[in-house]
């Protein structure tokens, strides 16, 4: 439904920030349905604070791409790891897979709690793509 990019916007005097940017994909755009729920998700977390949630700092369209921008997490990509020992048939350590599990749950407890009715765990903000971007913030909108 959307890729992640690392972006980086730009401000007065030189501010920089380094910002993960969920642009939804092309083929996504003429579905009205797809991009409600896309509005959805960026209402839903940018009323959430929770350490294991990305925050969310913006949600924009550019021409007919919608977009969210939110927190840079850095970090290793959750998916890219599971591939990883999936290609290799290996399995992750089970210390590794709970201290995840656990990480997961804690924040979807806050999803929950804050009366979502579509909550779900997902790696979608912590796999960002190593493709750079630069946006400024006139140019989002």
């Amino acid at each position: 439904m959307a890729e992640v990019f690392q972006a980086k916007t730009e401000g007065v005097e030189g501010f920089e920030r380094v910002v993960a940017v969920k642009r939804v994909l092309p083929w996504v755009s003429s579905d009205a349905e797809l991009i409600r729920m896309f509005i959805d998700e960026a209402k839903i977390a940018v009323q959430l604070t929770h350490p294991n949630i990305a925050q969310v700092i913006d949600l924009g369209r550019v021409g007919e791409d919608y977009f969210i921008a939110m927190e840079y997490v850095h970090g290793r990509d959750l998916r890219a790891t599971f591939e990883r020992a999936r290609r290799r048939r290996e399995t992750l350590p089970i210390p590794m897979s709970c201290y995840v599990m656990m990480r997961v749950c804690e924040g979807w407890t806050t999803r929950t709690s804050a009366g979502t009715r579509r909550a779900r765990a997902s790696t979608s903000c912590t796999a960002t793509s190593r493709r750079r971007t630069s946006c400024s913030r006139s140019a989002a909108r």
